[in-house]
């Protein structure tokens, strides 16, 4: 080995440091929503600090998005946990990587039942335009079924994570 740090040799010679195999994680960006955020009541509801870029090195990658947090679902007789990860780029796309509904079954009046909030979806962006990922949330329509993302957070607990990884194909 030559002692050349991040690159890879092969029996002609150095190949370079941009040679991944497929499957191999390239890249990752990773974002933290430190306090709690109150997303019930039906509408949807900007996570703000649930939102991640990551600029793909080849146009032919998949970005897998993950995201995780404590939660809480309040007062409804069935609460509805909605989450839309959407997707901008550079470039001008505008769309949804994800859409997934969870129902947590919740009978006790004025009292909360602690939930995960996870999330993992695969986008294909097909170029190498920068691509910002945005987590969005909401619940079942009305007043009654609330949710909290990051609940406890102010205790420093349960902070929320989302991260891209880029994969190379």
């Amino acid at each position: 080995m030559s002692g050349i740090i991040g690159s890879v040799e092969s029996k002609s010679g150095i190949v370079g440091s941009d040679v991944y195999p497929a499957g191999h994680v390239v890249q990752t960006a990773t974002a933290a929503q430190t306090g709690s955020v109150n997303f019930g009541g039906g509408g949807w509801t900007v996570i703000t600090g649930m939102v991640v870029s990551i600029t793909p090195k080849f146009a032919n990658s998949k970005i897998l998005v993950t995201m995780s947090a404590g939660g809480s679902a309040g007062d409804g007789d069935l609460s509805y946990i909605y989450s839309l990860i959407s997707v901008t780029d550079t470039g001008g796309r505008d769309a949804n990587a994800h859409y997934n509904s969870q129902g947590y079954g919740h009978h006790t009046s004025g009292s909360w039942l602690s939930i995960p909030i996870i999330v993992r979806c695969v986008d294909l962006p097909a170029n190498i335009n920068t691509q910002t990922y945005q987590l969005k949330m909401r619940t079942t329509a009305g007043t009654a079924s609330g949710a909290i993302i990051n609940y406890g957070a102010s205790a420093g607990v349960q902070e929320g994570l989302i991260t891209a990884m880029e994969i190379k194909v």
